[in-house]
Parts: structure tokens; sequence; C-alpha cells
């Protein structure tokens, strides 16, 4: 039967190259020409096919696009694809028919007393020592460099601010893109961030706020971990380990300095051990656990709602394909309890999001082959480790499609040494949590193999679901890392349990073996943050201030980063602006239309927008397009420093 099947797959490759073959001819020979033909009918105004244009491109650009689809996509792309593919589900049923039964009942337990508290203790002073450099400055600045966290701070201030005091919608916003604002149902809200920061923003400083929700995530993350490994594996030490690789992973790091929303990574594992433990146990009260922590995760960020949606589907396939059953009715009822509960809860705000995704495509947002994991990247320490400034190293973070914090996926060279240790032992009691791995792992490389930034020629699943309503919308694939090392985790705390219980070392010598392993695991996966941002305003800016009259302000030059930095200094002046860096901006504002090259038509669109004012940043301005004698000549000065130039435009 092997034979014939690997004979049927050798003549399906052959009639397959014959196609392309076929296809190659009819490429070389006719597509440049029909291309030619269309470009030509693009310059005469009566274009004959919708996706040239002469205006966009040229015709070397058309030409040169043809070929990489042809070539890269189809000739090699659909061969490769099949082939990976194929391997890839020969691998999980050599997988599948491994795992053994008994690996669904726990290992026997070896815990210590007060070992939650002992967990939990670490993972707190580990967190300090993580982000020591920012604790003398914690009031006053925000943890992280000057970027996306800034769009952080003021989401906190805007909640906080503008929503509570009945000001402003949580839904849609005039504040930004002034004066026709935008929807907020994409925006990178954290609901759960917002709830805890209203108590915490009456005693503490709105920087402070930021900080301490930043950092509570760490001990938290930990210990979830911590309890779901130790439910697996049944000891306590090598729980602690598991919880120090996922709640300090590089994943979790590059997201503290950025991403808020997404650092809220703490309720995940817990979301996980409640789930495994309604399945495995039943019970009323695992099931309620885990309806509850998937809400908490829904609530710090609906793309890991998404994420863990994916996660209750993978979960299925397992059982259903380990059970050989189309329909596991257990596990469908219970899923629908946990996944429903949330969506019913949140049904209201998910339906916007839909009709939303339905309306419009600004919601789809950019990046879906960009803010990928990079296969390399799995095995070369990132941009935050301590080795991240050595040349090559540095070279090959830098070749990556996305920035550090989306590509963020090294697994620590310890680590692997001692899950590839340990494999002999670990092969089948690990099989279905390397399962688990491998699927969040091939959901984070996104649509195609990205290897040292090249876009290798093999499809992958986000190839399809790039084209499905509302799950491509989950544009940054890198995100699904937050389950793999979860998953991993669990790897490297079995492997650990299984060296630990080899007879050949014994006593003081197993102990300090041990402790030197895990000592180089915490080395690979460490981390310093020295860097962080100043909540801050020109002094120029510090006359400007909202004073009930509806009018806005304008800011120079245009960037992502620096918008980021305009909304933070909006939290101080509180007047709407006309830029902004939302997550999903929906439809047109004063900002797409707005004329730069003619000062007087600006001065004249402004007015009628009721734009009071203009900043023109001069740091910023250093380089750019922006003439600000151009500028000081038109508009009336207001006052200036060494930072800004603050004009009146009426």
């Amino acid at each position: 039967m092997k034979k014939l099947l690997q004979g049927k797959l050798v003549r399906f490759f052959i009639i397959l190259y014959i196609i392309l073959g076929a296809g190659a001819v009819v490429h070389s020979l006719w597509v440049h020409d029909f291309i030619d033909s269309a470009f030509e009918s693009s310059l005469n105004g009566t274009p004959s096919m919708p996706f040239i244009d002469h205006e966009r491109h040229d015709l070397e650009y058309y030409h040169k696009r043809a070929d990489l689809i042809f070539w890269q996509y189809m000739f090699f792309g659909i061969p490769l694809t099949l082939l990976f593919w194929i391997g890839v589900f020969k691998l999980f049923r050599r997988v599948m028919s491994s795992i053994e039964v008994s690996t669904e009942v726990q290992l026997p337990q070896n815990r210590f007393r007060h070992d939650t508290v002992a967990a939990l203790l670490i993972y707190c002073a580990l967190t300090m020592v993580y982000f020591a450099p920012s604790l003398g400055v914690f009031g006053s600045h925000i943890i992280g460099p000057p970027e996306d966290n800034m769009g952080g701070y003021w989401n906190l201030w805007y909640s906080n601010e503008m929503v509570v005091r009945g000001e402003e919608s949580l839904t849609h916003t005039n504040m930004l893109y002034f004066p026709e604002g935008t929807s907020m149902y994409y925006f990178a809200w954290s609901f759960y961030n917002f709830a805890i920061s209203v108590l915490l923003w009456i005693v503490m400083s709105p920087a402070a706020v930021f900080n301490l929700i930043i950092l509570h995530s760490y001990p938290l993350a930990g210990l979830g971990a911590f309890l779901l490994v130790r439910f697996i594996t049944g000891n306590s030490l090598v729980a602690i380990v598991g919880g120090f690789i996922f709640a300090f992973s590089p994943f979790h790091f590059g997201k503290s300095l950025h991403h808020g929303n997404l650092n809220a990574i703490q309720f995940i594992p817990f979301f996980v051990l409640y789930f495994i433990r309604a399945i495995r146990e039943g019970g009323a009260g695992n099931l309620a656990l885990a309806a509850l922590f998937f809400f908490l995760t829904s609530m710090c960020d609906w793309n890991y709602m998404v994420i863990a949606g994916y996660f209750v589907l993978f979960g299925y396939v397992y059982l259903a394909v380990s059970r050989r059953q189309w329909i596991v009715k257990d596990y469908i009822v219970k899923a629908a309890v946990v996944v429903g509960a949330t969506h019913l809860v949140v049904s209201p705000w998910l339906i916007e999001m839909v009709k939303l995704g339905l309306k419009t495509s600004d919601v789809e947002g950019s990046g879906l082959n960009t803010f990928a994991a990079d296969f390399a990247g799995l095995f070369i320490p990132g941009a935050f480790h301590w080795a991240g400034q050595l040349p090559l190293i540095k070279e090959a973070n830098q070749s990556y499609t996305g920035n550090a914090w989306e590509s963020a996926s090294y697994l620590g060279i310890a680590a692997m040494v001692v899950v590839v240790a340990a494999f002999p032992t670990t092969r089948k009691l690990a099989a279905k949590w390397w399962l688990g791995f491998a699927a969040f792992v091939v959901m984070a490389l996104g649509p195609q193999l990205h290897f040292l930034g090249k876009l290798l020629p093999v499809g992958l699943p986000y190839t399809v679901i790039a084209y499905l309503p509302f799950l491509s919308n989950v544009r940054a694939t890198g995100r699904f890392m937050v389950f793999a090392y979860l998953f991993w985790a669990v790897i490297v705390s079995l492997s650990l349990l299984k060296l630990w219980e080899r007879k050949e070392l014994g006593g003081v010598k197993k102990t300090l073996i041990t402790a030197m392993v895990v000592a180089v695991i915490f080395l690979d996966y460490f981390a310093i943050n020295y860097e962080y941002t100043k909540i801050e305003i020109p002094a120029a800016m510090k006359g400007l201030a909202a004073d009930g009259q509806e009018y806005g302000l304008l800011n120079i030059p245009r960037s992502y980063q620096s918008s980021m930095r305009y909304m933070m200094q909006q939290t101080f002046h509180r007047i709407p602006i006309v830029d902004g860096a939302a997550t999903r901006k929906i439809g047109d504002s004063l900002e797409d239309r707005l004329s730069f090259s003619d000062l007087r038509l600006q001065q004249a669109q402004l007015t009628m927008a009721k734009v009071k004012y203009i900043v023109v940043h001069l740091k910023e301005s250093a380089g750019s397009a922006v003439d600000v004698e151009s500028y000081r000549g038109q508009y009336e000065l207001v006052s200036e420093d060494q930072e800004c130039v603050i004009l009146k435009v009426y």
C-alpha cells in the first residue's frame, strides 16, 4: 500500500510539472505581449485590464510582476507548497500514532509546600530586575523607547480622562483626525487594562499607572504558566522554569516595550489550564474558570480572543483524530460554553466590528506577510537579547521583514539543547505539546515562509486565512507565538524532568548539573530594559489648552512615530488634532485632502474646518519637506522655543 501511494504521488508530480511546463511555454511566448497590449490600451485611455494602470507603475514593473507570479509562486511555489504539506501531514500522522493513552494521566507528583507563593515571589523579583532602570523614573517616564508605547499611554488617558468623564466615547472620537474623527471599534483597546486603571488613576500618576499595568503582567503570566506546567508534570521545580520561559519570553519582553494591550498575556495560561481540565476531568468549576479566563484574555486584546479561538479549534482537531470521531459532542458543548459566553457578552461590539469589516476595506490594515515570525528567528537571538548587538546576529535581525517586537520568536539555544538531549525519553510524552507548538509556529510564520527576510515560495495556512472576513484582520501573525511559547514552556519542562530522572548521575552531581542548565536557560532569556520615554510637552506648547470652544490643532510634519508623540502631547493640551495613529483609521479625514504645497489654500481649508493652531515640530522637520520659514510667513506667530513653533490660523 505504501509503495502504491508513493507511485501515485510520483505520477501526480510528473503530471503537475507537465502542466507547469506547458504553462512556462505559454508564459514565455505570449504573457509579455499581452501585458504590452494592455499597457498600451491604458496609455490610450481605453484600459482593457483593470489591474494594469500606467499612472501607477511602468511597463517593466508589470513584466517583473508577471514573471514573479509565474516562476516563484506557480512553477516553484505550487510543488514546494504541496511537498511541504505532504510532509506536515505525514509528520502529523506519525506523531499522532506515537501518543500513548497513558500520557493523559498526570505524572507522579513532586511538589513542595508553598510552591505557588515561591513561584510568584521569584517572578516578582525577576520583573524588578528586568525593569530596574525604569524604577527610578516610574512616575514620570513610561517603559520602552518613544514609539507605540506613547499610543498605549494615550489610550489610558483617553479612557480615564475623556470617556469616564463623559466627554468622549469608546466607539468614536474626533480627538484624532479632527474634524471628522474615526471609528474606534478596531482600536488597540485593552478593556482589562482600562478597568484596572480606573482606580489606580486616582492615586497614582498616569505614567506610574501605565508602568504598573505593564509590570504586573509578568508575575501573573509566570504564575499561570507555572500552574499549567505543574498540572502536566506534577513537579514544582520544573514548573517554575516553565513559568519563567513563558512570562519572560522575548515575545513578552518586546511587547512590554511597545504594545500595552499585547503585553497583557497573563490570562492565557490560566485559560489553557482550565480548558484542558474541563475537557479531561469535567466539572462545572473547571468549565466556569475556563470561560472566565477566556473572557479575561479577550478583554486584554481582541487579537488574543481570536488566537485563543484557534487553540480551541486545534484542540478539537486533535481529539477528533485521536478518538477517530468526526463529531466530539462533549468537546463541542464545553467549547460552546467557554467561547460562547464571551461572544454573548461582547456581541454588540463584535457585530459592529463585523459590520465595519463588510462595509469598508479600511479595517484590513497591512502587514500580513510582513509582521510575521521569521523561521531563522526561532534559532537566532533576537534584538532584545544581550547578544543582539553582535554583528552577525544584528545583521540577521535586521533582515527580517517585520520589526523587532513583532518578529520576536527566539526559543533559546540552551532550552533547545535540553529538549534535544531529552527527546528520546520525551518523544511520546510530549507529542501532543509538540503538535500544539508546531501549529502555532506555522500560524506565526504568516502566509508565506520567511527565512532571513527572504520570502520562500511555500504557502502556509494564512495564505487562505488572509481572504477570510474578520479573521484576516489579525494582521500581525507573529502574535501567534504567544501560544507557541506556552507549549514550548511545557516541552522544555518535560525535558528537564526526564533529564533529572536519569540514573546515570546521582546526588550532588545531578543537582549541580541541573542548576547549571537552569542558569544557562535563564541567561539565554535574560534581558534588561534601559529604554523609557518621558511624558512631557515642549515649553512653547504649555500655553495651549482646550477652552471649551470647538477647534483643532495641526501638527507637522507627519509620520507614524511623530503622530504617536503628538498623541502623547495631546494628553496635556486636550485639543483635537488633525492627525493621529489609530490602529485602523476608518474613512477619510481632513489630513487626507489637506494641501501642503499651497499654504494659502491650506489656510482656507484649516479655517473652514476650525483648525485654529499649527505646531511645527523643529526636530521632526529637520530633513523633511517642511519649509518652516514659509509657514512663518503665512501664519501668525504665537510662541516658539527650541523644539517647536506655534502658529495661529485664524
